[in-house]
């Protein structure tokens, strides 16, 4: 996966022509989308962040396509800004448009309540509360709003990578890759470029059971994107499996965020629940509800 497929997944390529306006709330993890109110709400140090507003930049959306990304010196004349604890810094810029941007929260970004801002052409918007938090990790979905079905690749004997479906389900004792953000700080310069490492412990839960990582920290293709490795267990099956990280960040106590699915069978590719086709799931699946 690379950064520009990454940036248009989570992006939705809407437009407007107003000033910066930035309603309360409006800062959130790129993958849980978690909201004030939810307990895994909040943007984790060194995470990748979605901003909604209007006017926040130009009508036709661009994104960062090399490193090193921009910062104070903006994307298509846009800029971000937080205050957090009395400490002011920039964030590392990955998409603009009129409607949405995408960016990272750098990890020297102190944790607690704060506010931000989103300068575009010169014009600032006025300030808006933002959250920072140790970790809270957001599961990137197919259908980019945190719910459904996550965004897994089920590793093939080969290392062959397939993103896990109805039609391409994972098996006990096979190892997928899941991707997501906000697994916490790493150190290094996040503009610069990716930083992986196996850095972070989480708690995955598959269907229920818990499972351990076989590696958990920052993806090779792109900066603030982690990836968790790790083998399905066995007796669990259905084609919508429930799956969710916690991150247990210090401090933070077991911060669980949002639910997703998987696609897990005994054997063969297709899942099929309930004496339902496979053929038929995948009808219900592309209506989105």
């Amino acid at each position: 996966m690379h950064l520009q497929t990454l940036v248009l997944l989570l992006s939705t390529g809407l437009s407007s022509t107003a000033q910066p306006v930035i309603p309360a709330g409006a800062i959130l993890n790129a993958g849980s989308f978690a909201t004030p109110g939810q307990p895994h709400y909040g943007v984790a140090q060194g995470s990748v962040f979605a901003v909604f507003g209007t006017g926040l930049g130009p009508t036709t959306p661009l994104q960062a396509s090399q490193y090193p990304l921009p910062g104070a010196q903006g994307l298509a004349g846009t800029s971000l800004r937080l205050t957090v604890g009395g400490v002011s810094g920039d964030a590392l810029m990955l998409y603009t448009s009129a409607s949405q941007l995408l960016a990272i929260l750098p990890s020297d970004t102190p944790t607690g309540d704060g506010t931000f801002t989103v300068t575009y052409q010169g014009q600032t918007s006025a300030p808006s509360p933002v959250r920072v938090v140790a970790a809270s990790f957001g599961i990137f979905t197919r259908s980019a709003n945190g719910r459904g079905r996550a965004i897994v690749q089920n590793v093939q004997a080969n290392g062959d990578l397939l993103l896990n479906d109805l039609t391409e389900s994972a098996h006990p004792g096979e190892t997928v890759v899941l991707w997501g953000t906000g697994l916490g700080r790493v150190s290094g310069d996040e503009a610069a470029g990716p930083l992986p490492g196996p850095n972070f412990n989480p708690q995955i839960y598959v269907g229920g059971q818990f499972v351990n990582a076989a590696y958990a920290g920052r993806s090779g293709c792109c900066a603030g994107v982690d990836q968790i490795s790790f083998a399905i267990p066995d007796n669990v099956f259905g084609c919508y499996v429930p799956l969710a990280v916690g991150t247990g960040a210090t401090g933070t106590g077991n911060v669980v965020g949002n639910y997703a699915t998987i696609s897990l069978t005994q054997s063969g590719k297709t899942c099929t629940d309930s004496g339902i086709s496979s053929d038929a799931l995948t009808g219900l699946d592309s209506l989105g509800t």
